[in-house]
């Protein structure tokens, strides 16, 4: 409420900062809880008569994408995201240049998703190449955070606990680091309980599921039924001797 009040006090203050203080009024008004489309609408109106630079536009548009999705239009939403991103091919996220551009581009795949644009294998190709061109660069949690979600959605829960491994060891010290490992753990037991009923899983993935997510087994009697069961089905297939 004092934002919206006092706004238009940073008139006079120089245009960099200014623009900064406005972008960051128009970030809090767009939380999903606590925010306010209208303010964040008038502070994107507000902007739109500055003179940006082309890394501000590319935020502009990011947040403006941002304002018609939690407004429930979600067609301007993915229209305006589309229109902000340069021409490229799946497989070719390099031209991503800007932040503005990279956090339009992670809220068009989950929208696009969402709103069944798209499959899951698409989400899946896109999240991959994102990955792949973004190794070690800023929101390469987000897109590994992303990509074991779908992968979870698309049934695939070795390719989620193998994504979900590659977080927790590139961020080991991250504050949610505690949540990924639980989240892992849920993961494999979830999973190879479901094995036992549906027999869903190839012995060789079973064997990967070990070799690579052994310390993930619970403790005490759960331990005990889970271990048999894997001994159990790779002697099946002759893949323990």
């Amino acid at each position: 409420a004092a934002f919206a009040q006092g706004y238009t006090l940073t008139e006079s203050y120089p245009q960099p900062l200014r623009h900064a203080i406005l972008f960051k009024g128009v970030e809090v008004a767009l939380n999903p809880t606590k925010g306010d489309p209208l303010l964040a609408q008038r502070l994107l109106e507000t902007l739109l008569n500055s003179k940006l630079s082309a890394e501000e536009l590319d935020m502009w548009q990011y947040y403006q994408g941002l304002m018609y999705r939690q407004t429930q239009q979600v067609h301007e939403a993915i229209e305006t995201w589309k229109k902000a991103l340069p021409k490229m091919s799946k497989t070719d996220p390099l031209k991503l240049q800007t932040q503005g551009q990279i956090l339009t581009q992670l809220a068009l795949v989950e929208t696009r998703l969402a709103a069944k644009e798209i499959d899951l294998e698409e989400a899946i190709q896109t999240y991959e190449a994102l990955r792949t061109s973004w190794f070690g660069e800023a929101y390469e949690y987000q897109v590994l955070t992303a990509l074991a979600d779908v992968y979870m959605q698309a049934n695939q829960p070795l390719q989620a606990l193998l994504t979900l491994k590659r977080l927790i060891k590139r961020y080991p010290n991250d504050d949610l680091a505690p949540k990924i490992d639980a989240k892992m753990r849920e993961i494999f037991f979830a999973t190879l309980k479901k094995a036992q009923v549906q027999h869903n899983i190839s012995p060789m993935d079973i064997l990967i599921l070990y070799k690579e997510f052994g310390s993930l087994l619970p403790k005490g009697e759960a331990a005990v039924e889970i271990t048999s069961f894997i001994v159990n089905e790779l002697m099946r297939a002759g893949l323990l001797d």
